[in-house]
């Protein structure tokens, strides 16, 4: 079984990754000017859609039921932080 890095750009504040169900993030980075997941990976695990979402610093989450994947800052200074999940709404 290989394991590989793949990359998925988190072009939307909630985005839904077709990627290993098994994968493991390693980072959030920012590259090209777009936030992007890397994921170590092995190649032949079955893949299933998994949920990213992006919050800026002082936005609200939500109930705590999301899993803290890591942060990015872009050049203008903003910090924004991924979570692994899909949140209920905020009211």
């Amino acid at each position: 079984m290989a394991t590989v890095i793949n990359e998925y750009p988190l072009s939307d504040p909630r985005t839904v990754v077709n990627m290993p169900y098994d994968g493991s993030v390693l980072t959030v980075e920012v590259l090209d000017g777009v936030p992007t997941l890397c994921s170590r990976e092995n190649a032949s695990s079955q893949k299933s859609d998994r949920v990213f979402v992006i919050f800026a610093s002082d936005q609200a989450i939500g109930d705590g039921s999301l899993s803290y994947v890591g942060s990015f800052q872009l050049p203008a200074g903003t910090a924004y932080h991924v979570f692994e999940g899909d949140p209920a709404p905020i009211e």
